[in-house]
């Protein structure tokens, strides 16, 4: 048996965390009863379970992350090494149902925008490490897998300052990091605006985005003065486009309002928030990611 690490579900206001348990656990929601209970050998890996955010009348889809005792993702699972129950029946997961990750499937290809605040409350403390570990990110990237870079502030507002292109380590990848490294100049922050026109983008890219992961991946201190849209405008419009906001708290980010805000954005996306309070931690906040979502199997219920 593997153990089920974590399990969160989100609708409306109501969300929850399943902590480590080696037995089978319910969770239940107004639209979903699930219990997870993901087998597989060996019995010491851990596996953690985020649910996309669909429209009720969509299948459940569960992104799974199974790794072993020291942390390293596991490869070669089938269908066979997952089990669920819904609403207390077993549901026979069968192999058209798992989708490989990225890691394995060179079919699969992640798709993510970088939404970056370029406010001076963060390029003043932590835009060198911002670069560095966005670029870091693109060179971990595989060729085909899709990147797009917005940033923002008061006085410029929310751009698009790259359109989603395919890495592809020469020509592209150098735009990725041309763009990122122009200045953006400007104070206040508008972060509603800024997510709003990144799922736009996801909704209506400038060619059609491969199968794979999606995410939106805002970088930013949590200070919000300058938006005309609101917070739970984003998160439905996320929601209602399965778009999940991986969010990466920087620089003064540990005020209680910027916290709950960035807090907030992740988990009612059914996405993680990574605390960031030194450089160090934003470039392992990147990698981080990039290896969640590299690495997750998909499960479609």
């Amino acid at each position: 048996m593997l153990t089920v690490a974590s399990l969160r579900y989100h609708h409306g206001e109501q969300e929850g965390q399943m902590a480590a348990s080696t037995r089978c656990s319910r969770l239940s929601a107004p639209w979903l009863l699930l219990a997870a209970v993901i087998t597989a050998v060996p019995a010491w890996a851990d596996a953690e379970l985020r649910l996309k955010t669909q429209p009720i009348t969509d299948p459940v889809q569960a992104f799974v992350t199974v790794t072993d005792e020291g942390g390293n993702p596991l490869a070669g699972l089938t269908a066979a090494d997952f089990g669920v129950t819904l609403d207390g029946v077993p549901v026979v997961i069968q192999p058209s149902d798992l989708t490989l990750p990225p890691a394995q499937d060179p079919n699969q290809k992640i798709s993510v925008i970088f939404v970056m605040d370029f406010s001076t409350s963060v390029v003043s403390n932590a835009l060198a490490a911002l670069q560095d570990a966005v670029i870091a990110f693109i060179d971990a990237m595989n060729d085909g897998d899709r990147v797009a870079i917005l940033k923002f502030n008061g006085t410029l507002g929310a751009s698009v300052v790259q359109e989603f292109v395919a890495i592809d380590h020469g020509v592209n990848s150098a735009a990725l990091t041309a763009a990122l490294m122009e200045e953006y100049d400007g104070d206040g922050s508008n972060i509603y605006d800024a997510l709003q026109l990144g799922i736009e983008h996801f909704v209506a890219p400038p060619n059609p985005l491969p199968p794979g992961p999606k995410a939106l991946i805002l970088v930013s201190d949590g200070g919000e003065n300058a938006s005309v849209a609101t917070q739970s405008g984003v998160i439905s419009l996320a929601n209602d486009n399965s778009l999940p906001i991986f969010t990466i708290g920087v620089a003064n980010f540990t005020a209680p309002n910027r916290l709950r805000l960035l807090t907030n954005l992740a988990e009612q996306t059914g996405a993680d928030f990574l605390p960031a309070p030194s450089q160090g931690d934003i470039a392992e906040g990147y990698a981080t990611l990039f290896k969640l979502l590299d690495n997750e199997y998909l499960l479609t219920i």
